[in-house]
């Protein structure tokens, strides 16, 4: 029967318990535990890690692990378990392209992972309540950002289903209800919802905005820090946060304003070369993002995203757009020699 790592859940509680002052050893060390524990029990992992020509028991350091490329969640089974009927996560796809699929071992260890994360960022999740406008995943299963909502809706004491489609009176019903309580209005919503409802409604003064993902070709895209100047010249929201995460991670990210995304203590944020994946840059530089997500120990916790970030020297980061897939077919070509021979 599949089992983590002894005490591994203990070791992630103790990183968010230091917070900022989280230990780099022990960060390291559960990162270790990790990459053996998913070379050990991931075959799709393993077969990456063999085709790399890294030897685990020479890798003494998270220098010498493997990023596998975020596109193989699209194709093949990355699990350390037995996947029979367990839940997964999908990701948004255009038409005519495979979903990424992030299988799930444990519901609650991924609703145990987003709470801390949340609070990491903005305090305990108890002054808040919660309203969604995420008409773009309401539309569709599987959504790992829905599940996450819901769960911390309900860690706030509501039902869990405040979720909006448009800014209609039942919207404006709630929103006014949740604001006669004493907790903080907190809204989260996908970019092209906030872009049509500011012209239609006033959020007020005591209200957090959260934004996450694009315009889903819904409108032009903006870069997060136009995205957010345009919402502080159009609302009075005390705050505006942007959310970071993805179907592929456990763990989310939050960035304040216009400051950069800070990672929780259970996630370390990498650049490399667009052109060379063995080539990975120190911090204040650009390039393509690699991501160790210690909370993803029962997939994968070491991730090649197609996303460009800049790294700034106290580990924060910013998101300057996607690949265009002409430095990472190096990537793509070992692994499709790996699954056809």
């Amino acid at each position: 029967m599949y089992q983590r790592p002894n005490g591994y859940e203990s070791g992630l509680e103790q990183l968010f318990k230091q917070g900022s002052q989280s230990s780099l050893d022990l960060f390291n060390t559960l990162a270790l535990t990790a990459f053996r524990h998913q070379y050990d029990h991931n075959p799709v992992y393993q077969n990456w890690c063999n085709l790399r020509k890294v030897n685990p028991s020479l890798v003494q350091s998270i220098d010498a692990i493997p990023f596998l490329p975020i596109s193989v969640y699209k194709t093949q089974t990355v699990a350390c378990f037995k996947v029979c009927e367990n839940e997964v996560f999908l990701s948004s796809q255009t038409t005519g392209e495979h979903p990424s699929r992030h299988y799930i071992y444990e519901l609650e260890w991924y609703h145990r992972q987003v709470k801390r994360c949340f609070e990491f960022a903005l305090g305990d999740l108890n002054q808040f309540n919660w309203i969604a406008l995420l008409p773009h995943y309401m539309e569709r299963t599987g959504s790992s950002l829905i599940s996450m909502c819901r769960e911390l809706m309900r860690q706030c004491g509501q039902n869990g289903d405040d979720f909006f489609m448009k800014a209609d009176p039942d919207f404006k019903h709630r929103f006014e209800q949740l604001q006669k309580s004493s907790k903080i209005t907190l809204v989260l919503g996908v970019r092209f919802a906030f872009m049509e409802w500011i012209n239609a409604f006033d959020f007020g003064s005591e209200v957090i905005l959260i934004e996450t993902g694009g315009m889903k070709n819904r409108g032009k895209d903006l870069s997060r820090q136009a995205f957010i100047n345009l919402l502080q010249d159009k609302t009075r929201a005390s705050a505006i946060y942007s959310e970071y995460g993805m179907t592929e991670l456990f763990s989310q990210c939050y960035a304040k304003n216009r400051e950069p995304f800070k990672c929780p203590p259970s996630m370390r944020v990498l650049v490399r070369s667009e052109s060379n994946p063995n080539l990975r840059y120190s911090s204040s530089k650009s390039g393509a993002m690699d991501i160790i997500d210690l909370a993803n120990i029962d997939t994968c916790s070491f991730i090649a995203t197609e996303d460009v970030a800049e790294l700034y020297p106290d580990g924060t980061f910013e998101i300057l757009g996607r690949l265009d897939h002409s430095g990472t077919r190096g990537c793509h070509a070992l692994w499709t020699e790996s699954v056809h021979t």
